[in-house]
């Protein structure tokens, strides 16, 4: 509720200027963050996957994939919006942003976040259909290419989620090492959530459903495969899935508004990039929607 109530408020008090220059500020901190993760990376711990300073490879991976998508739209304004401007400066001014793009996916790489990975491509993906949504080509071909990448996409994310879930159990079942203990925690709570799921479809277990009631589910696979339950002394309190928990906390009618509220943001979004004058605008529309598609599909 705090946190919805001061998103209204940013909303409803930033002009576009003010908007322009925090998300120009919020891209260059995100920038200077994946540096600093891959000189720590190379200078203090090579061997292992980079972390610094989020902490956990995966969400510092997961707060690269927004900012890197932004930083190439950020880019692609610059150059399209060129003839408003002299051309080496607009240049120059891509050349900085696609350098900062080139610095994150470094980091994004030295993280070893396949999800990250599958949520940039998830997010370019969308950038290139909102990019095209109003676009209309002059031959059926380009037509039907348009179309099947509209159907593509959620097919992609679809087979995308399987492999993810194949990797989890391949993983989870390598023996004791600290990395299958952890995938077959993940691997319990997602099948923990399923069950919830089944045992009230519709309308959930309530809000934060998963973290208070969960543990009614976990008694019996705890003590038939106690390790996963034991990690880090932490008990099992949310899904490693946010649609997972999304669907038992809300049922699948609370699934269903929220997957509806996102793609008429989506909606929206081409809507509004196909009516934009202005080409930096236009671009960082495009991005923001990107990013919000490579965040949803990376915590899928």
């Amino acid at each position: 509720m705090c946190i919805r109530d001061r998103a209204i408020a940013i909303a409803r008090t930033l002009d576009w200027q003010t908007a322009w220059r925090a998300l120009q500020g919020l891209v260059i901190l995100v920038g200077i963050m994946a540096g600093l993760a891959v000189w720590y990376h190379y200078e203090r711990n090579p061997a292992g996957p980079a972390a610094y300073p989020a902490g956990n490879p995966r969400i510092l991976a997961a707060c690269l994939v927004m900012g890197l998508v932004i930083a190439l739209a950020l880019a692609f304004g610059k150059l399209m919006g060129a003839s408003d401007r002299p051309r080496i400066r607009s240049a120059g001014t891509a050349a900085a942003w696609a350098g900062l793009a080139v610095v994150m996916a470094w980091a994004v790489g030295s993280a070893g976040s396949i999800p990250a990975w599958f949520g940039l491509g998830i997010g370019m993906a969308t950038a290139g259909l909102v990019a095209t949504a109003t676009w209309q080509p002059r031959s059926a071909r380009l037509l039907r290419i348009r179309r099947a990448g509209l159907v593509s996409l959620p097919a992609v994310t679809l087979v995308g989620l399987l492999l993810a879930s194949i990797q989890t159990v391949d993983l989870a079942r390598q023996g004791t090492t600290r990395q299958a203990v952890q995938m077959r925690r993940v691997w319990w709570a997602w099948r923990l959530g399923w069950q919830a799921l089944c045992d009230r479809p519709l309308a959930g277990l309530a809000e934060a459903g998963y973290s208070l009631w969960i543990d009614q589910f976990t008694v019996r696979p705890a003590a038939a495969d106690p390790l996963p339950f034991r990690y880090r002394r932490a008990r099992l309190n949310h899904a490693y899935n946010e649609w997972l928990e999304l669907a038992v906390d809300l049922g699948l009618v609370g699934l269903g508004l929220a997957g509806g509220a996102l793609i008429l943001t989506f909606v929206a979004a081409a809507r509004a990039a196909g009516t934009c004058p202005n080409p930096t605008a236009r671009w960082v529309l495009i991005g923001l929607a990107a990013g919000l598609a490579g965040a949803v599909a990376e915590e899928a």
